[in-house]
């Protein structure tokens, strides 16, 4: 295993509002994970946890199993919660699966969308692009997300779309490992993002096809090199340096 976190201090509200204190302590713990402010390896303590929120320890315990559910943590015995660690064969396992669900969703999503959806989704980009100028990467990544959640919805397959979903949750923290910290990977990646919807736009279904293979090839290539030449700023949160 990779050498022990270096500790950060993050910024955790306490609990105000009518949001009830599970999901609140779940959203927020989630997004410190998924932007590594919590980092693969560091412990979540209830009693530490319950004192940053303010709460009793009861919707901590409920959070963490929702995380844990997320894959996001692992209860260990005689240990406690820790965030999951990240791998590059998980990485290479992931990019797979979603290749094998997203390719005939983008053919499904190419047939069935309409001017209205693509107009749509054009703001989505507007609002993306606009995210990325400003270097606010946690709002571009969201918005990402968002505008494929609403593609992958017109496929008219409720559950390939959540299976998708589920998948690029999974795939989130690698892409601020992997691609956050190098702006010609941050370029790239938008890049992809508008010309994915100018193909599907113009009907090339098959471009999109090869597009979005050849994206997700690239970022594994780009993965794999890293590791290969220990980049410090990855090596420290993956499972044996792998």
């Amino acid at each position: 295993m990779s050498s022990s976190t270096p500790a950060r201090e993050t910024r955790i509200e306490p609990i105000s509002g009518s949001n009830t204190y599970k999901q609140t302590v779940y959203r927020t713990v989630y997004r410190l994970i998924q932007n590594l402010d919590l980092a693969p390896g560091e412990r979540l303590v209830e009693q530490d946890l319950s004192e940053r929120f303010g709460v009793s320890k009861t919707p901590i315990r409920e959070a963490l199993l929702l995380l844990e559910k997320d894959r996001l943590i692992e209860m260990v015995p005689h240990t406690g919660a820790t965030v999951s660690w990240l791998s590059l064969a998980d990485y290479q396992q992931q990019l797979f699966i979603l290749d094998a669900l997203e390719l005939p969703a983008l053919q499904l999503v190419g047939d069935k969308a309409t001017a209205d959806d693509f107009s749509a989704w054009a703001s989505e980009i507007a609002a993306i692009e606009a995210a990325f100028r400003d270097s606010d990467l946690r709002t571009y990544r969201e918005l990402v997300a968002g505008l494929h959640r609403q593609m992958f919805a017109v496929a008219g397959y409720p559950r390939l779309t959540e299976l998708i979903a589920s998948v690029q949750q999974a795939l989130y923290r690698y892409g601020v490992l992997f691609v956050d910290s190098q702006e010609h990977a941050r370029g790239r990646e938008l890049e992809i993002v508008v010309r994915r919807l100018e193909l599907l736009r113009e009907g090339a279904v098959t471009g999109v096809v090869e597009l979005v293979q050849g994206h997700h090839a690239w970022m594994l290539a780009t993965a794999r090199e890293r590791v290969a030449r220990r980049d410090p700023a990855v090596m420290q949160y993956l499972l044996d340096g792998q």
